[in-house]
């Protein structure tokens, strides 16, 4: 349950859903896109998953405002030098997700616990973890909708657009919410070199009349 630690439920501008929990205790933190044991950003290359990479691309070019970050899964190395560079902009993995929960993002999995991974999913995730919590996060959505405030849906992969579609969430901007669905990261060439989502979210928060997110 730390993703909704130090975020009350008026602050959130923005949900981000993903689908699981890192299958490590060690890199699993109860926050999405969060690898908890990082000493620093080169380890990244040691995980098989092109999750955190690919999505540190998206967020990468959305601050730096250079798209060509994000343009394709060969830039990781620059993005990686970027991330890792002491007098760059960018914080440490241990903090950086802690800056994006104090810039009202709500940073969650559709599934909080994990006992078989498979990034198409297995049949103990859809059968199992997925739907146990799917009631939950249902409400999260619901509740965040019925607040009348803006509020930002960035969903990635399969199992978070069947909690949306469900919630009967359609992608677009619908008055005071908007919705952005992309694949699972961890498919990085499907995510990579369309628009971004974090600098899509800003723009339908400003169009909302609300405050851009300082990814």
């Amino acid at each position: 349950m730390a993703a909704f630690d130090g975020i009350a439920p008026d602050g959130v501008r923005c949900l981000v859903l993903g689908q699981d929990p890192y299958p490590e205790p060690s890199f699993a933190t109860g926050r999405a896109f969060e690898a908890g044991n990082l000493a620093g950003w080169g380890e990244l290359d040691k995980m098989f998953s092109k999750s955190i990479r690919a999505y540190m691309q998206l967020i990468a070019a959305a601050r730096l405002g250079d798209e060509s970050l994000a343009c394709d899964f060969g830039r990781w190395p620059d993005v990686r030098h970027l991330l890792c560079d002491p007098t760059g902009s960018f914080e440490a993995p241990s903090l950086i997700t802690d800056r994006w929960v104090g810039e009202g993002v709500l940073l969650l999995n559709a599934s909080l616990t994990l006992s078989r991974f498979r990034v198409d999913i297995d049949p103990h995730q859809s059968r199992g973890h997925l739907s146990f919590w799917r009631p939950l996060m249902l409400r999260v959505i619901e509740m965040l909708v019925a607040r009348g405030e803006p509020v930002v849906f960035l969903g990635f992969g399969a199992a978070a657009a069947d909690i949306f579609s469900q919630v009967g969430v359609a992608e677009g901007q619908f008055g005071h919410v908007a919705y952005v669905q992309r694949e699972h990261p961890a498919f990085a060439d499907k995510v990579l070199g369309r628009e971004n989502p974090f600098l899509l979210c800003n723009s339908y928060l400003e169009a909302m009349g609300g405050r851009p997110i300082a990814w």
